[in-house]
């Protein structure tokens, strides 16, 4: 009998890519990190904590630029991968190497 985790992870696999279905967000490099990976790394209230804090900042600069109708797709493009990158390197300072490297291999495939 497969473990709870096995069954979620494998779940997981799939709707984590369907989360990142917005090709200017896809185009960006953002990596989508859903509320159940939380679940399955086994991350401690101070992870939480702190990761929430870091979606909530980027998801407010990321809804400023796509709402910008001012800027030119090349513009938003490059402001969108600097938040992916800034945010990435955030959360990455947030999970253990091994939570981390899972998250990089759920998401670039």
């Amino acid at each position: 009998m497969r473990s709870p985790h096995f069954v979620i992870a494998l779940l997981l696999s799939t709707s984590i890519h369907a989360q990142n279905a917005d090709p200017v967000l896809a185009r960006a490099g953002w990596d989508p990190l859903p509320d159940t990976l939380f679940l399955i790394w086994k991350l401690d209230s101070d992870q939480v904590r702190r990761l929430g804090i870091i979606e909530e900042d980027y998801d407010e600069e990321r809804a400023k630029v796509m709402s910008d109708t001012a800027l030119s797709t090349g513009a938003r493009d490059a402001a969108l991968h600097r938040f992916a990158t800034d945010r990435r390197k955030e959360v990455k300072g947030v999970l253990r190497a091994d939570q981390y490297k899972d998250w990089m291999a759920r998401t670039h495939r």
